[in-house]
């Protein structure tokens, strides 16, 4: 195949990832919870730029697994933070009214998501006519502009941080005695 990875590669890469998903989705969810959702996303964009960057420049199976590793955990960081960042900031300065709306921006999200990567797919298959590695620099600058602009645009101290700590620190405890 493509820069010398095998059938069988190709399809480990895909066996590494969700490994990596597997392994990680905790300990992020943790982080997050503990750091703030805000760094967790910023931390993925900026994993995810890394991860398309070293595809982008990489020609081995093992450059491949470095990227495959650190875009599965720069998923993890993302999973469910974003989300959950807006749902905290809904609830901190909207009444609960406005808040019972939140399954319909959640709805709008996922029709853009996928607009976007209708749009991104065909932007791509066009860049990798020039070269290869086009579409993954493209997607590793995206992902850097992503991650700065939440670093920016991503208001708010997250004060209700210590109280989540130490509520998940009760939940896990309590669930512990059940067993």
């Amino acid at each position: 195949t493509k820069n010398g990875l095998s059938l069988f590669q190709a399809h480990l890469m895909n066996f590494i990832f969700f490994a990596v998903l597997l392994v990680f989705e905790v300990p992020t969810g943790a982080f997050a919870d503990r750091y703030g959702r805000k760094l967790s996303f910023v931390l993925s964009c900026f994993l995810m730029s890394l991860s398309k960057l070293i595809y982008a420049f990489s020609g081995s199976f093992w450059s491949f697994v470095v990227a495959e590793v650190i875009s599965g955990i720069g998923v993890t960081f993302a999973s469910g933070a974003i989300q959950a960042w807006l749902v905290d900031r809904l609830k901190l300065h909207l009444s609960e009214e406005c808040t019972k709306k939140i399954l319909e921006v959640f709805t709008y999200e996922n029709l853009l998501k996928n607009a976007l990567l209708v749009i991104s797919a065909l932007i791509g298959s066009r860049l990798a006519e020039y070269s290869g590695s086009y579409p993954w620099m493209m997607t590793a600058t995206c992902m850097f502009v992503a991650g700065v602009f939440s670093l920016i645009f991503l208001t708010g101290h997250e004060e209700h941080i210590e109280s989540r700590v130490k509520e998940s620190g009760r939940t896990f405890l309590a669930g512990s005695k059940n067993q």
